[in-house]
């Protein structure tokens, strides 16, 4: 989860907001509720765009 979080915020450091990127990481490192919410709600957000749109 941690690298895909690492893809979707790469685009910020050659923006140069890399203070983003970096308290970011360090939110998700700190806590690790915050780390499964997120690949839950991922998760579900997957498994509804593969129900609803099965054809994509």
């Amino acid at each position: 989860m941690k690298m895909i979080l690492s893809l979707i915020f790469h685009p910020f450091q050659f923006i140069g907001r890399s203070n983003l990127f970096t308290k970011i990481t360090e939110f998700f490192n700190k806590k690790e509720w915050a780390m499964y919410l997120l690949t839950t709600l991922l998760t579900i957000v997957a498994l509804f765009f593969i129900f609803i749109f099965p054809n994509l």
